[in-house]
């Protein structure tokens, strides 16, 4: 099984130098002819790797990446209090706007305080932060399944899962910014876990169902955050 993302090598030459060209085009020919699937992102890749490498449409199949949210809050004490808590701002603007900032450099809880050294700016997040992922919500999501029985067929599996991240440690070595615009590096120690919700086995016909298992996952991210501002 192999994935192409897309294949610009072949289709604009002229975007890369002729040996590295070259080497994509060949490499990219070679691995398609010994995988019996090629997965990739969308109709248009999958129109364009059977132009361009001439890969039969039957095995090439369109995954779609999934649908994303995420939601940032800072709290005082406890998570979503200053949600709660947003009458107060009518009230003491000023007692409210004072915990909100202070809710911004980690609240009451002493271990998740920002603190600032040469190199950047620390800050444990653990609960302020929460990202989810939304595979075959909308869009087909199409998974790989081993054969039911020794040298059967692989059985292609409809697939709705959900993945969440939790941010744990925030660095940021970098932050600027003016009245014209803004720019900030941030770099995020993160744990995650894909929770499968649902699956349908579309090929072969008459096959038995698939139980896909929890996938928890460790990893970082790197952010550049780049605003102007009219």
């Amino acid at each position: 099984m192999l994935t192409i993302h897309d294949v610009s090598f072949f289709a604009h030459p002229e975007w890369f130098g002729r040996r590295e060209g070259a080497r994509r085009r060949w490499t990219c020919r070679l691995a398609a002819a010994n995988a019996s699937t090629v997965l990739t992102d969308s109709a248009f890749s999958r129109d364009e790797i059977v132009r361009w490498v001439g890969v039969p449409p039957a095995r090439v199949r369109v995954a779609p990446l999934g649908i994303s949210t995420r939601v940032r809050m800072p709290f005082y004490l406890l998570p979503g209090d200053l949600l709660l808590l947003s009458p107060l701002y009518f009230i003491a603007p000023e007692t409210y706007t004072g915990m909100a900032v202070t809710a911004g450099n980690g609240g009451l809880i002493p271990w998740q305080a920002g603190w600032a050294t040469g190199i950047g700016r620390f800050q444990f997040v653990l609960g302020r932060e929460l990202g989810a992922t939304f595979y075959g919500y909308g869009i087909q999501n199409t998974a790989f399944a081993p054969p039911a029985t020794p040298g059967g067929e692989a059985r292609v599996v409809e697939l709705k899962s959900i993945y969440f991240d939790l941010p744990i440690l925030e660095y940021r070595p970098y932050r600027a910014f003016d009245t014209k615009q803004s720019s900030a590096l941030l770099v995020q120690l993160f744990v995650g876990a894909d929770i499968p919700q649902r699956t349908t086995v579309t090929w072969p016909p008459g096959a038995p169902g698939v139980k896909f298992d929890n996938i928890y996952s460790i990893g970082v991210r790197v952010i550049f955050d780049w605003r102007r501002y009219f």
